[in-house]
């Protein structure tokens, strides 16, 4: 197949009807972001925020195969800050399409009346790999596990 470039990609927006329809196709990528999430994410959650639109789900498709799945939502913090926030992200072949995908989801935000993209880093290997686009480290999210 050779070496992927960044043209051989197509980011969609993926539109709510077509969920269910797209799910098993999907599901794969996000597996690994669920079982990653500290118990934040669960495959029936994730598809009922899809489905129900609170989330926007974007596919990035490499001919007509899904390569990775992305969910982002419009959040809303004190003092009015308004947010494009990704919920979940996971896929292949990362390092052909991300700097793409960062264009895509900078106009996204901006349509949205957006003034940042935030996301979790859950491991320190995507902290090095976003400097590169631009992302920076804001904060840190410690846990304390209470015992039953």
């Amino acid at each position: 197949m050779g070496i992927a470039r960044m043209s051989d990609y197509k980011i969609v927006a993926l539109p709510v009807t077509l969920v269910e329809v797209m799910w098993d196709k999907m599901i794969p990528h996000l597996k690994k972001a669920i079982e990653i999430s500290n118990g934040e994410l669960t495959e029936e959650g994730v598809k009922g925020v899809l489905t129900s639109g609170h989330n926007m789900g974007l596919l990035i498709c490499r001919g007509e195969n899904v390569t990775a799945v992305h969910t982002l939502e419009v959040r809303e913090l004190s003092e009015g800050l308004r947010v494009l926030h990704i919920n979940a992200i996971g896929g292949e072949e990362m390092d052909a399409w991300f700097e793409q995908y960062v264009t895509v989801m900078k106009a996204i935000a901006k349509d949205l009346n957006c003034t940042e993209v935030r996301g979790c880093a859950v491991r320190d290997g995507w902290l090095r790999y976003l400097k590169s686009t631009g992302f920076e480290k804001i904060s840190s999210t410690v846990r304390l596990k209470l015992g039953e």
